[in-house]
């Protein structure tokens, strides 16, 4: 009790504003997750580094997120404070780089750089997320690379010093970092990107406005799922169920001639069949296996057995997921 009283006492103090008993169902993305005890919004670098300052030095764990399109909140997950940087959007276009606060949405700013003519920026049109979780995730769309674009991030760390984190000490690897690896903790307070200026403006509009169109046709829209689950995939494991399943969808191939569209429903049809997981059906994309969808309140039930799935049809090249999973640590650990 102690605790809640201190940090509300905190938050307005240092005029911050926070909602109380918050139900992360209606915060989160695909609308999941507990209730946390604080929900804080913090407008300004200096509040948002103030309230992770107060909480390392209290011991106090929290949760940031930015639109949380990469995360998922179990239902019996309780947090006892989520800060938000869903205040935190703007940005400055200097002469040599782009300065982002950490909310900055990455399909904002890609929208505007495209229109400068900046180049690097075309393959994030219409992605969800925020700026700093595209930097801790290392997303990459379309030929477009966080990495490629990155300079630095001011960067509060565990031990409440601030220091500038550059592209080496992210550690970067196919959609992965050492933010995301847990090699490196703490919090990005600002991002910092590049600004190449393109000779040929309208090649970068036509190439975004193809991404855009190929996007739209090819995956599934934003609601009620997390973009890729698993991570990087590089075929199918060597199994004879999984050889029956390449079997066939050649054979439907060169007889049937589908579009992607229609080869990777029949996909789907032909896993969940061969692998007598029919009732994931409507929680798997027709566009792409590696979609989970949460269509109703049944999807939590679903998920692992999904999971479990991916696990026997394909090879990955480590068992990591792309989303981030945010669970009762108490609950796992038993």
């Amino acid at each position: 009790m102690n605790n809640l009283q201190n940090f509300k006492d905190y938050l307005l103090k240092q005029q911050i504003d926070f909602e109380e008993s918050v139900s992360l169902k209606k915060k989160t993305w695909i609308k999941r997750g507990g209730v946390t005890n604080f929900w804080v919004l913090p407008n300004t670098e200096n509040k948002l580094s103030s309230i992770c300052i107060y909480c390392y030095k209290h011991q106090i764990h929290f949760e940031i997120v930015g639109h949380t399109s990469n995360l998922y909140f179990y239902n019996d997950y309780h947090p006892f404070i989520v800060i938000t940087t869903v205040h935190l959007t703007n940005y400055i276009v200097h002469d040599t780089e782009i300065e982002c606060e950490p909310g900055t949405p990455v399909a904002k700013l890609a929208n505007q750089c495209i229109k400068q003519g900046f180049i690097g920026y075309e393959g994030f049109i219409g992605l969800p997320g925020t700026i700093a979780s595209a930097v801790y995730n290392n997303s990459s769309c379309f030929g477009s690379y966080m990495s490629d674009i990155f300079i630095k991030a001011t960067f509060l760390q565990e031990d409440s010093h601030i220091k500038d984190i550059f592209l080496n000490d992210l550690k970067y690897t196919q959609r992965s970092s050492a933010l995301k690896r847990k090699e490196l903790r703490g919090v990005i307070l600002k991002v910092f990107l590049k600004r190449n200026q393109t000779e040929h403006p309208q090649q970068l509009i036509d190439k975004a406005i193809e991404n855009k169109k190929i996007r739209n046709k090819t995956q599934e829209g934003p609601l009620n799922n997390l973009g890729s689950i698993c991570g990087t995939i590089s075929g199918y494991r060597k199994s004879t169920k999984n050889l029956i399943v390449r079997s066939l969808l050649k054979i439907y191939t060169i007889i049937n001639h589908p579009s992607d569209y229609q080869k990777h429903k029949f996909t789907k049809k032909l896993i969940l069949t061969i692998y007598r997981r029919k009732k994931l059906s409507k929680y798997i994309s027709d566009y792409n296996m590696n979609c989970f969808i949460w269509k109703d309140d049944n999807a939590d039930i679903h998920f692992n057995s999904y999971i479990a799935l991916m696990k026997k049809v394909y090879h990955m090249e480590d068992d990591n997921l792309e989303i981030e999973l945010k669970v009762n640590q108490n609950k796992v650990s038993k």
